[in-house]
Parts: structure tokens; C-alpha cells; sequence
């Protein structure tokens, strides 16, 4: 398995290995949203919340509580993971587990602007 020194059967202690990178960077994204480069290599941090994602993605409970944490750093790791969760169940062609789906937590405020950036970028260069 790639990444096998930062993967376990447990959820937090994958969470533990992994978040020891994603903190370096504040996030897990490397990009803003809706931002396209004509050649990308994902970070370190990005190919660990996607290979994360993918082995954790009905651990609903785990991410939602990591969402809900005070501290910024936390948040916004889970933000950018439940993210991640739902492109693995579109990859999937299956429906994400009801407790993403009826979340209604804030969106933290770096993701905000991240999100705002690339509607702005998409709407400036007549993409949709």
C-alpha cells in the first residue's frame, strides 16, 4: 500500500501520522477551488487526504467530530477530508452516508475564501 507508514486499521491514528503533515501546510487542499494549473503535482499532504478519504470515508462520526474541533487547523483538515469523501463516493457512483449529507456546520473560513476565489475565477473567465 502506498503510504503504509501513515496508514493503520484505526482511524485516529492514521489521523495522527497524517495530520502531522496537513498542519505544516494549515490544510489538506493545495489548491483554491475551481483554480486549474496545466501541470500539477499533488502534495504530500493532498495524495495523504485522498488515499485518507478513501480508506475512511464511513467514518462519518470521526470526521464530523474533527469538523466541530476549536482549533482552526483540525477544522479545516476535516472540511478538506469530508471534501475528499464525497469525490470517492462520486468515483463510486454511490450515494455519501446521511450524516454528510445533512451536515450544516459552518464552512471554515479559509475554505470560504477558497471556494470564493475559484467562483470568482470561473465567473471572470466565463467558465461555469
Amino acid at each position: 500500500m502506498e503510504f503504509q507508514e501513515y496508514f493503520t486499521d484505526d482511524v485516529s491514528s492514521s489521523w495522527d501520522r497524517c495530520f502531522s503533515i496537513w498542519s505544516q501546510a494549515g490544510r489538506v487542499e493545495d489548491l483554491p477551488h475551481g483554480v486549474r494549473m496545466s501541470r500539477y503535482q499533488p502534495s504530500l499532504g493532498k495524495r495523504l487526504g485522498q488515499k485518507f478519504a478513501d480508506l475512511f470515508c464511513d467514518e462519518t462520526d470521526f470526521l464530523i467530530q474533527k469538523l466541530r474541533d476549536r482549533d482552526p487547523v483540525i477544522s479545516l483538515c476535516a472540511f478538506d477530508l469530508i471534501e475528499e469523501v464525497f469525490r470517492v463516493f462520486q468515483t463510486r457512483e454511490e450515494t455519501p452516508p446521511a450524516a454528510f449529507l445533512e451536515l450544516n456546520d459552518p464552512i471554515p473560513a479559509i475554505a470560504r475564501t477558497s471556494i470564493s476565489i475559484g467562483v470568482l475565477r470561473q465567473t471572470k473567465w466565463g467558465r461555469s
